[in-house]
């Protein structure tokens, strides 16, 4: 400030200009009614170790929590939750992740509001599980063919028998490899694509679909239960939230159908119409 500017300040000062303007921005928070707000929008954002509670509004985007903590805990959620319903908030549901901490505290503070999953986070599971067994299995291909050069030029010298038991096991896992990566992106993209999409089919028949998915995945678990295991079973633990948007979805679809007198199928086939591009054939 004297160097640049000129002017003459102490390093209190300047520390006391932020702290009246959080304290009078904190009265004002304080004081802001969130009854109008019908469904909320929690998460953890991590500001190095720290996790900050961040509580959102859906329709306005108003954010009506964002506090930095040492805990992201039940007990922690919950105390700020109930700040939060002193200011009258009490959405008909709330939308998050699975965190324990999270949903402990909202049950906590609010009994039976139900709070269902977001799917940003499953996708992000799904998408990143055949991507590394599609590297792993990149991986045995390139053993494989390199072995197999060994033993050509091995051959040439009439050693190509050491080698041998190793080639062989190395085309044992080659394609198996390969073909379980292709099934499990396949199944990944079906779960995208027709189960988790905003436009699609009814509740009911995501319900069939998503058990159809996870029973795929348990049949194949055993090929590398390391790595399917943890999506298979956060799959089937989350499969009644993850899909609650779309019971939400039918609702609305529903209450368009008898606003417009029409049959509830021609309005969802309006809304699928919209995963199509506006200039392809089929649209």
């Amino acid at each position: 400030m004297r160097d640049l500017l000129g002017v003459s300040v102490s390093v209190g000062s300047v520390h006391e200009v932020p702290q009246w303007a959080a304290q009078q921005a904190g009265a004002i928070n304080r004081e802001q009614d969130l009854s109008g707000s019908r469904v909320s929008l929690h998460d953890e954002i991590f500001q190095g170790a720290r996790p900050v509670l961040a509580g959102v509004d859906a329709q306005s985007t108003d954010c009506y929590l964002l506090t930095a903590e040492k805990h992201r805990d039940g007990d922690t959620w919950g105390m700020h939750l109930l700040d939060a319903s002193r200011q009258g908030l009490a959405p008909d549901y709330t939308i998050a992740d699975a965190g324990q901490g999270l949903r402990a505290g909202q049950k906590a503070a609010w009994g039976d509001t139900p709070c269902h999953s977001d799917v940003f986070h499953i996708q992000r599971q799904c998408e990143a599980l055949p991507n590394t067994l599609g590297n792993l299995a990149r991986g045995d291909r390139t053993r494989r063919q390199k072995l197999e050069a060994r033993i050509g030029r091995a051959r040439a010298r009439c050693r190509a028998r050491r080698f041998a038991a190793a080639l062989g096991q190395a085309r044992q896992a080659d394609a198996p490899a390969h073909e379980l990566t292709r099934d499990i992106r396949t199944l990944t993209q079906w779960f995208s694509h027709d189960i988790l999409a905003l436009a699609g089919p009814v509740f009911a028949t995501r319900q069939i679909l998503f058990d159809f998915v996870v029973d795929e995945l348990l049949g194949r678990e055993h090929q590398d239960a390391r790595r399917i295991r943890p999506v298979r079973v956060a799959l089937q633990n989350q499969r009644d939230d993850l899909l609650a948007f779309a019971g939400v979805l039918d609702e609305k679809l529903a209450a368009i159908a008898q606003a417009a007198n029409v049959p509830d199928d021609l309005v969802r086939a309006a809304c699928v119409l919209h995963r199509k591009p506006t200039t392809s054939p089929a649209y």
